[in-house]
């Protein structure tokens, strides 16, 4: 009876053994991929000061080329 109690109990412990592991290796892999998430929004804020002015840009130019084919009406403003 003891015997198989030990034996019930072993098994519990490498079962709990394998879910700690499975759970520590998810972790590890999720922790690499918020780091990789990271990374790239901060590539994302890096890039922002250099792409605002280039849209700012493109809609000055947008603007003219309406005014030159009269498809805006200037004194709408």
């Amino acid at each position: 009876m003891a015997y198989e109690r030990a034996d019930f109990i072993l098994k519990l412990l490498r079962a709990i053994r394998a879910d700690i592991t499975t759970i520590r290796e998810r972790q590890e892999e999720l922790i690499l991929r918020v780091s990789r998430l990271e990374r790239e929004v901060a590539h994302l804020h890096a890039d922002f000061p250099t792409i605002s002015p280039r849209i700012d840009n493109l809609d000055r130019r947008v603007e003219q080329i309406e005014r030159r084919l009269e498809l805006v009406n200037e004194n709408a403003g």
